[in-house]
């Protein structure tokens, strides 16, 4: 009996698993495919499973349950802390960290204050709004402490946030001089008077005159370190300034390194030309000596100066 030669399958089968594979050549079609079918391991709606974006960060609303008419009071210093960052201020910011952990301050007053949370909002958005001036700096912080100023803002609107900054890049005057210091928080000198400097041009050109001068009370306020040469005058006997304010002058002013033999010669016992009133006389005197050092090329006094 001759063999019966294998049967081929149906060709509409052959089209049917030719389908199946180009289904399966996809994952998410195989996953629509498994899903389909029943799989156990399928896909659904709700799943976490790849490309989803997992749970949302909770955020938490610490203004819950308050409304426009709550006390001050009432109002929690996280939800002060919320409310100033919405109004569009930073935590860098002076406002911000005035709103410490146990702050009582203005905002939290039922009365002399804020009153109700409606007030601490309208007072908040008063400094997201400013845009120069103490608000502005309290808001903003020191990055742009002269923001929205022209020459011609009056002196009682710069902040002296400002001031410092002008007297740094414009008077050229270090931050351990005495001028420098002297512009507190609560300054309110000439610089920030409109009967006084005037206006924010003036002002410039006043700090400019610091930066410029060589010798004399406003050199040594703005180039001099403050505690060394505390008190110090350009009309100052030279017997009355201290060796630390001599050693200070001679690098600042005379360009002196401390490894070189004269700055070296300043022994916490020093009692010479500089420091003697039929000498040098005066602090004036000695800063003007120590300025030719600076300008020496060669020779002992520049060896002296500059080190070997």
């Amino acid at each position: 009996m001759s063999s019966v030669p294998p049967q081929k399958p149906p060709l509409g089968l052959l089209f049917a698993l030719a389908a199946l594979c180009a289904v399966c050549s996809s994952s998410s079609a195989a996953a629509g495919w498994f899903t389909f079918m029943g799989d156990s391991g399928s896909v659904g709606p709700g799943s976490s499973g790849p490309g989803s974006s997992g749970p949302s960060s909770v955020i938490i609303d610490h203004c819950k349950g308050l409304s426009n008419n709550s006390p001050a009071s009432n109002v929690s210093v996280a939800c002060l802390r919320q409310t100033l960052k919405g109004a569009g201020c930073v935590e860098s910011g002076g406002a911000y960290k005035w709103i410490t952990d146990d702050y009582d301050g203005w905002w939290r007053k039922d009365t002399n204050g804020a009153g109700t949370f409606e007030g601490i909002k309208t007072d908040m958005k008063s400094y997201a709004a400013a845009t120069s001036g103490d608000k502005y700096i309290a808001c903003k912080g020191d990055a742009t402490p002269c923001a929205g100023l022209t020459d011609t803002s009056p002196a009682s609107t710069v902040p002296v946030a400002c001031l410092r900054k002008t007297l740094k890049d414009t008077g050229g005057c270090v931050e351990s001089g005495s001028i420098y210091k002297g512009l507190t928080d609560d300054y309110n000198g000439w610089w920030r008077q409109d009967n006084g400097a005037g206006t924010f041009g003036v002002i410039k050109t006043d700090m400019r005159t610091y930066g410029d001068a060589t010798s004399g009370d406003i050199y040594i306020g703005c180039k001099l370190n403050a505690t060394d040469c505390a008190g110090v005058t350009a009309a100052s006997l030279a017997s009355t300034v201290p060796v630390a304010c001599l050693r200070k002058t001679l690098k600042d002013t005379g360009g002196c390194v401390e490894s070189g033999s004269i700055y070296k010669g300043l022994t916490d016992d020093y009692n010479g030309w500089w420091r003697q009133d039929n000498g040098a006389g005066t602090f004036g005197n000695v800063i003007t000596d120590m300025r030719t050092y600076a300008a020496a090329t060669s020779g002992d006094i520049y060896i002296g100066c500059k080190g070997t």
